[in-house]
């Protein structure tokens, strides 16, 4: 009989935690077939189930067991237990384990309806099964070995940072059948060059293809009124972007870094755009704000080097402060008023239908 004594750097900090806040988290010895005995850290929760915090395994494991219980307690969720191993290519469990199953090296719940845990060192491509109808939160966390994954058209939601760091993950074709999409969901695909987002979906989540340097063109469905917060920041490669005609919310820094888009049709539908929204899109060279615009948020425009007009048909709107800062000296914003303007600049109240902002943001002269 062998014992691993590799202990992660993780089991440390959940010791410490436990230690400071007075959480329940316990250590056991698991036995395997292969001889080895595991350390496996855990916590108690809900109704007396285990949950996994973290295994200390060697180097060579390629199949990692799931206990049925833990401590005498049945085992229900794991957490961050293996996601940066990447010599774990399968997962396997008892047949009479009470949460979960394994098909295929991969982990399912009981009914085969969710999509638990991909070994992260799964590779090539993957079919989920078409019993699955849910993707869960942290599925294919740091799987960067894998290339494609295929979804049914049974599946109706995708958690939170499902495919987060599957950096060779090159298409994501999404079925119409998704109608929710979580944070983060395809965060760091560096990848990743084209997706299909399916047309049910009505809100662009926070994160969603945050730092997915590769990803070429995106068209938004009609069905979007909102897009999230860091949405597409640092998208560089991106070429093309289509913004529904339902779109009211573009949120913070949602296109922040997107320095490869050259052109921008803001629909005349969107209320709403928040502060460095799309800062530092160095391609763009004019825009159009429409009518429908109430409230720009500050930095929005910053850092557009090569922005040399900007059209604003607005007839009511906030503009804060350092809106169009850190852009060219060239740049021209011009104040097509339809009734009463009110807009800030810095502080200023321009009557003018044109006007003059340098690079700072402040106003310099009125045409």
């Amino acid at each position: 009989m062998k014992r691993v004594f590799t202990a992660s750097f993780l089991l440390i900090v959940l010791s410490l935690a436990g230690l400071a806040f007075g959480l329940s988290i316990y250590p056991e010895d698991v036995q395997y077939s292969n001889g080895f005995l595991y350390d496996i850290y855990y916590e108690v929760y809900g109704e007396n189930k285990a949950r996994i915090l973290s295994y200390a395994t060697d180097n060579t494991t390629t199949t990692l067991e799931i206990p049925a219980k833990l401590g005498g307690y049945e085992v229900g969720a794991i957490n961050f237990a293996f996601w940066n191993n990447e010599t774990i290519k399968a997962f396997t469990v008892a047949e009479d384990h009470p949460t979960f199953v394994s098909q295929d090296g991969v982990l399912f719940d009981k009914q085969m309806t969710t999509i638990m845990h991909c070994p992260p060192g799964l590779s090539g491509e993957y079919n989920i099964p078409d019993s699955v109808v849910s993707i869960h939160s942290y599925a294919f966390y740091n799987c960067s070995k894998l290339t494609a994954v295929n979804i049914p058209k049974t599946v109706a939601s995708i958690g939170d940072s499902a495919f987060w760091g599957c950096s060779n993950l090159t298409v994501a074709s999404i079925p119409d059948s998704v109608m929710s999409i979580g944070n983060r969901a395809f965060y760091e695909c560096t990848g990743l060059v084209s997706v299909n987002i399916p047309e049910n979906l009505t809100a662009i989540s926070e994160s969603l293809f945050h730092g997915c340097a590769n990803l070429t063109a995106v068209t938004i469905p009609e069905n979007v009124t909102s897009i999230g917060a860091y949405a597409f920041i640092g998208c560089i490669g991106l070429k093309s972007i289509t913004l529904p005609n339902a779109l009211t919310l573009i949120s913070s820094y949602a296109f922040a870094g997107c320095d490869g888009l050259t052109e921008l049709t803001i629909p005349e539908s969107v209320i709403y755009i928040g502060h460095h929204a799309f800062a530092y899109c160095d391609g763009f060279t004019e825009i159009i704000i429409p009518s429908s615009v109430k409230y720009v948020g500050e930095h929005a425009f910053s850092g557009c080097k090569e922005l040399k007009s900007v059209n604003i048909f607005a007839s009511k709107v906030a503009i804060l402060n350092n809106v169009f800062s850190d852009n060219s000296e060239d740049l021209v914003v011009t104040f097509k008023k339809d009734g009463e303007l009110k807009a800030t600049v810095q502080e200023e109240k321009p009557n003018a239908d044109q006007l003059v902002v340098d690079p700072s943001g402040r106003i310099v002269r009125m045409l």
